[in-house]
């Protein structure tokens, strides 16, 4: 009877540990960030800053939705070239390469993980920021590479 017992709050624990996990990796949206302005090319930016390798690796991940004047900014300490996927992407991204506050490349259009091979996207040299922004922007508000970038850390 105790041995059952045991098991039961055992199976008990575990189940809650995993509930627990899980409500917390899927509450990405809830997430608060230090948020700054940022200008590129004449369009103000409401952005998100990630600056440690947690929120990093977290991203945008799992967001539903972000406003056509919003955005998220990875800032890093030292240049360097990037990789970045869409794992768990739930919207299309462009993806802006920055150094020294100037757009040195542009990814146009990133799909969201459907589950196949994820696509990789690197920068085309060493960047110390990288601005991800709705799919279809850099296009429609005519972000081209050697545009300055307007942002106070």
């Amino acid at each position: 009877m105790i041995k059952r017992a045991l098991l039961i709050a055992v199976v008990f624990a575990v189940f809650l540990v995993v509930a627990i996990i899980w409500n917390v990796s899927t509450q990405t949206d809830t997430v608060f960030l230090e948020s700054r302005e940022l200008t590129i090319a004449g369009n103000n930016f409401k952005v998100e800053i990630v600056d440690t390798v947690t929120s990093r690796a977290r991203g945008l991940s799992g967001r539903q939705k972000l406003a056509e004047d919003e955005g998220m900014l990875f800032v890093f300490e030292k240049p360097a070239v990037l990789s970045f996927w869409m794992k768990d992407m739930k919207l299309p991204l462009d993806i802006i390469w920055i150094l020294n506050n100037k757009v040195i490349g542009l990814v146009e259009n990133a799909p969201i993980d459907d589950g196949s091979e994820l696509a990789i996207y690197m920068s085309p040299m060493p960047v110390d920021r990288v601005l991800e922004i709705n799919a279809g922007l850099v296009s429609q508000l005519d972000i081209k590479i050697g545009d300055l970038v307007e942002y106070n850390p």
